[in-house]
């Protein structure tokens, strides 16, 4: 009997990961929480740039329609592919994990060079961490945030009936954002039996920010905090539990 996976990433973003449960042996059923709306953004002057995503990249390209010049440094391998797609030859800089942690383990940002003031500019979206923008403050950098992009919560996709009959449920989080967008669409007694059910993590921030929120199910976490990082839970997670 295979594993039902939920899939609560945004439409135009779910279907590699679906397709590549499927051949693993996974039934997917997507049921996306949120859509990125793209909103009007300003264009600071900056000499470095960090893009924090695809959907950051894809936003600010549908408004300004060139990308800034000057240092760009992409947080994960698909924003850079986009990115020289675009034009950005070569990025900057690739972090090696990616999330903010990383970023500021640059030898561009280390604390003990003095920044005097320089301006860099993260391209991001509406709210989310503000841990980038306050380490780089603190160490003297002049942090413009430009929030290009907002997510907007979903209704209760229409597959969610047949996930919770499902026999062996499981469910994928690419983000904190999109398990709240899940929980706010549902009522109580499902809030309860969902956080009961086991769950699939991008990476640890995730997992104790849900666990936090009252998430009792059977966790596992991506080593590497990407597409082909799930894919490999994914596999993992089939030869343990099969």
């Amino acid at each position: 009997m295979s594993w039902t996976l939920l899939n609560t990433r945004p439409a135009h973003q779910a279907r590699p990961l679906t397709e590549a449960a499927r051949s693993l042996g996974y039934e997917v059923i997507e049921c996306p929480t949120l859509y990125i709306a793209c909103m009007p953004c300003r264009q600071p002057a900056a000499g470095t740039w960090i893009f924090t995503s695809v959907n950051a990249v894809r936003c600010w390209m549908a408004q300004h329609h060139r990308l800034p010049r000057g240092r760009v440094i992409a947080i994960g391998p698909r924003t850079a592919e986009l990115l020289e797609r675009h034009g950005v030859s070569p990025i900057f800089a690739l972090p090696r994990e990616f999330r903010s942690e990383s970023v500021l383990k640059m030898a561009l940002f280390d604390p003990k060079k003095r920044s005097a003031g320089e301006a860099v500019a993260i391209v991001k979206g509406e709210g989310g961490r503000a841990l980038l923008r306050d380490a780089l403050r603190q160490r003297g950098w002049n942090v413009q945030e430009v929030a290009c992009y907002r997510r907007v919560r979903r209704p209760l996709c229409e597959g969610w009936d047949a996930f919770r009959q499902a026999h062996r449920p499981l469910v994928l989080a690419m983000s904190v954002e999109t398990i709240e967008a899940l929980e706010a669409a549902l009522p109580e007694p499902e809030r309860t039996w969902l956080r009961q059910q086991p769950l699939l993590a991008l990476s640890p921030r995730i997992a104790e920010a849900l666990q936090a929120r009252g998430w009792q199910g059977e966790m596992a976490v991506a080593k590497q905090q990407d597409a082909s990082g799930m894919i490999a839970l994914l596999e993992q997670w089939k030869q343990k539990n099969d």
